[in-house]
């Protein structure tokens, strides 16, 4: 076994054209403060602190900010074969072409403040971790770097970016539950690459695996 693995490994040398990062970031990384803010702190002085959230939104007489940091990295390996090498110089031109192999994760920081009626910190949550987004891969043009794992739900645009938008729903399971959506700023906030087979968007019949569209 430990021969063919030698093999495989020497084979995949001899077709590696080159290696590739992709990074795609959304917001900035939390500072150490924002994992235990202050007992009591009050709203201005929190945004003064942090900035201005990911999201917000009404919580009955609340207010809840969601603060996010999210960091995507796809490592990504090229392989082609040399046709010379094989005696069939003919297929040269498919050189210019390359099999694509890549792995992503995502790190995150998540920071959720809740504040009173009167704009006073009541509850507070700080979560950092990696997860593994899993592989893929693709036949690509040479000198192209695309992306071959689906990270979109990472990468979708703010929700706030689509509150207008919203107005005109054609989809009747989303239009109705819009009162209780997590995207108006009404009923609560979500973390990227919520998935859309549980919670609120259950409501919503969603065809599609992710909650982001």
């Amino acid at each position: 076994m430990s021969a063919v693995r030698l093999g495989v490994a020497a084979a995949l040398l001899l077709m590696a054209n080159g290696c590739t990062t992709l990074r795609s970031e959304l917001g900035a990384p939390l500072p150490p403060h924002a994992r235990q803010l202050p007992e009591r702190a009050r709203l201005g002085e929190v945004l003064t602190a942090l900035g201005p959230p990911t999201q917000m939104s009404a919580l009955g007489h609340d207010l809840v900010l969601l603060y996010e940091y999210v960091d995507v990295r796809e490592n990504q390996i090229g392989l082609s074969l040399n046709f010379n090498w094989l005696g069939m110089p003919q297929f040269n031109w498919l050189k210019l072409f390359k099999l694509t192999l890549g792995r992503a994760r995502v790190d995150r920081q998540v920071a959720q403040l809740i504040f009173d009626e009167h704009g006073v910190l009541r509850s507070q949550r700080f979560d950092a971790r990696a997860d593994d987004l899993g592989g893929g891969w693709g036949l690509q043009f040479l000198i192209a770097a695309v992306s071959v794992v689906d990270t979109d739900e990472f990468e979708a645009q703010p929700y706030q970016h689509k509150w207008g938008a919203q107005l005109l729903e054609g989809r009747l399971p989303v239009m109705l539950n819009a009162q209780y959506s997590l995207r108006t700023g009404r009923s609560g906030v979500e973390q990227l690459g919520t998935g859309s087979g549980a919670g609120q968007h259950t409501l919503e019949q969603h065809s599609g695996r992710h909650g982001s569209e």
